[in-house]
């Protein structure tokens, strides 16, 4: 049977695995394609693409590179002019990657093998380039400062992305990037780096799309729109809000005649509270944007309850999503679920001490939930369908009183895709749920304990989800877990075998814990 032949006659009742099984075929039978040539190329363009799909491009080039046909070259082509080289091997680099330079349009890379493609840190190889995007960055390395110029001269879009979050303010080289002399740069994205905009001199950019994550404050947020005349997507997140020794005039920018008028994506993520000041004039910012304004997402915590009649302005956009937290220092009143409008599907919940609400729109487009108690189970919507928020990777758990059963299976059916579950300050389960062990959270890969609870709790609650790969606890909890670990608990034993990394929060390196998490590496 031909190579065509047998590709033809994979099962089909599966279109995603036919097409998976086709690719892994071709590749372990490639040198088929020297024996019956005039059969290959008889394939199809359609399967052709469904095959590279489902390959890496750098798989792509290393099966395909050598085989000379204009008509297999043009189609592999669209597929490798935007490369992802973070995994590629050194070898590869040298090997392959010479073929392609002239092709590439666009390539992701990690941090050390800066050196490697851009050897003469220079794009003199790379005539097409204009996307690069760089990952982890190690935060005290400045090897990637060196090309900050050539790629703001030469390229349109760059994203940065440091190895870790920094909680110190970056260095200025980076803030270069905002300065408009010599700038091409028309994307430009900065993730994991704290910016002090507020004291670095900074002028008009050509940016059209800006994503910065860690901004010091927010006057730097209204720093930042002052001088971007013909932005039109911009997602800023703000982690402090320290007032810096000079008070930001909020003024300039209600006043301001050079905003632009192109923009139509706001994504807004404060994390430090807002007073009904610094609100006043966010919702003003927006407001100068409302000609051009199509979607705005707000992440905000307030100091004290919002009107929530201030929002209807809002659902005039074309999509308009949220979540606001609300602190107050007593507890709260309900909030008015009616007052919001029935096309816009919206839910409220507290936390533990009833002193934080919560509004949030749905479909919910957070990963992060934090502050979250058995409270949530008594959630408030304006429409009487239930919620289920399958966005969600990470939650945090905050309750001063005990989990119950019913809250668990809350977190089950309503978080379906969760991976990550933290315990913060108290983990007091119920009785309910400590005597029931059939109620389990499957899709949990991460398990972060700050309490620490007794051997009974930790056992219900490494049972509870059955399937972690990294669990992170303090050295008494995983003592007591230790010390009362019975030879009959096979299925506790095979978790805590399965865990591949073990976090102890102690001066204590608890090698003996290598006994119970036989395949855990231990930080």
């Amino acid at each position: 049977m031909s190579l065509i032949e047998q590709v033809i006659t994979l099962p089909s009742n599966d279109d995603t695995g036919k097409f998976i099984k086709a690719a892994g075929y071709f590749l372990h039978n490639l040198h088929c394609i020297y024996l019956d040539s005039t059969t290959f190329f008889a394939l199809p363009n359609e399967l052709f693409e469904c095959i590279f799909i489902y390959l890496s491009s750098t798989d792509l080039v290393y099966s395909f590179l050598n085989i000379s046909h204009p008509r297999l070259n043009a189609l592999i082509y669209r597929f490798i002019s935007r490369i992802n080289l973070s995994n590629a091997s050194n070898q590869w680099l040298v090997e392959y990657l010479p073929h392609i330079q002239s092709m590439i349009t666009a390539m992701q890379l990690n941090d050390y093998q800066l050196d490697t493609i851009f050897p003469e840190i220079s794009f003199d190889k790379y005539p097409k380039l204009q996307c690069v995007h760089v990952y982890n960055i190690p935060n005290n390395n400045v090897k990637c400062l060196s090309y900050i110029s050539l790629f703001k001269t030469r390229l349109s879009s760059l994203k940065i992305v440091m190895e870790n979050a920094s909680s110190e303010v970056s260095d200025h080289s980076y803030l270069t990037l905002l300065q408009p002399e010599n700038c091409s740069l028309e994307i430009l994205s900065l993730s994991n780096l704290l910016l002090d905009i507020y004291h670095y001199h900074i002028r008009p950019l050509m940016i059209k799309q800006l994503t910065v994550l860690n901004l010091c404050r927010l006057h730097d947020l209204f720093l930042l729109f002052e001088h971007l005349p013909f932005i039109e997507y911009v997602k800023i997140g703000v982690c402090e809000l320290n007032n810096p020794e000079e008070v930001y005039n909020y003024d300039n920018i209600i006043s301001s005649t050079s905003l632009s008028k192109q923009l139509h994506t706001i994504d807004l993520h404060i994390s430090h509270h807002c007073d009904e000041y610094t609100y006043k004039y966010l919702e003003l910012l927006i407001l100068r944007f409302f000609i051009s304004l199509k979607y705005l997402t707000l992440d905000i915590v307030l100091i004290g309850l919002l009107d929530v009649n201030r929002l209807e302005k809002f659902f005039k956009l074309k999509q308009f999503q949220f979540r606001i937290q609300m602190i107050s220092s007593s507890y709260f009143c309900p909030l008015n679920m009616a007052t919001f409008p029935t096309y816009s599907h919206v839910i409220c919940y507290s936390n533990s001490q009833d002193n934080i609400q919560t509004l949030l729109s749905l479909p919910n487009v957070f990963d992060l939930f934090d502050q979250v108690s058995n409270n949530i189970i008594n959630y408030r919507s304006n429409i009487n369908n239930l919620i289920r928020l399958t966005r969600v990777k990470q939650i945090k758990l905050y309750d001063t009183k005990c989990y119950t059963i019913q809250f668990f299976k809350f977190i089950k059916q309503t978080f379906p895709n969760v991976i990550t579950l933290e315990f913060f300050h108290y983990c007091y389960l119920a009785d309910d749920l400590i005597n029931d062990n059939n109620i389990t959270i499957d899709s949990i890969r991460s398990l972060y304990i700050h309490a620490s609870p007794d051997y009974r709790r930790i056992k219900r609650l490494l049972l509870l989800t059955p399937n972690i790969k990294n669990l992170s606890a303090s050295y008494q909890t995983l003592l007591k877990l230790k010390n009362g670990l019975q030879d009959e608990d096979y299925l506790l034993q095979q978790i805590c075998q399965q865990i591949v990394i073990l976090r102890i929060h102690s001066m204590n390196k608890g090698d003996e814990m290598k006994s119970v998490f036989i395949n855990a590496t231990i930080i």
